[in-house]
């Protein structure tokens, strides 16, 4: 799902469960990890939502949010950022990050 930068807004403060992906078109780890999370999002439903935002196409969203560095993940829950990291990550931690979240 792409978003602008006030609907990203909303779905942050909308307290839903929700991994935001920074990524660009160009970027190899970017491209890597895209399956992983397309995996996780489809196992998990509804339970979570994974947005991606392509930081040449929305820097604004990019400067909103500090990510300085691509692939750049961010996990929220209830309107707050509960877990960050850059690059690339396994399946199964960040599964691990996810049920642990409940």
């Amino acid at each position: 799902m792409l978003l602008t930068s006030e609907q990203l807004k909303e779905k942050i403060n909308s307290g839903e469960k929700m991994v935001i992906k920074f990524e660009a078109s160009w970027c190899g780890p970017c491209k890597a990890l895209a399956p992983i999370l397309e995996d996780i999002k489809r196992e998990r439903g509804d339970d979570i939502e994974v947005v991606k935002v392509d930081v040449d196409a929305n820097p604004e969203i990019a400067r909103f949010l500090n990510a300085e560095a691509i692939p750049d993940v961010r996990i929220y829950q209830g309107g707050v950022q509960v877990y960050d990291f850059v690059g690339l990550m396994p399946k199964a931690e960040i599964d691990s990050i996810l049920k642990s979240l409940k």
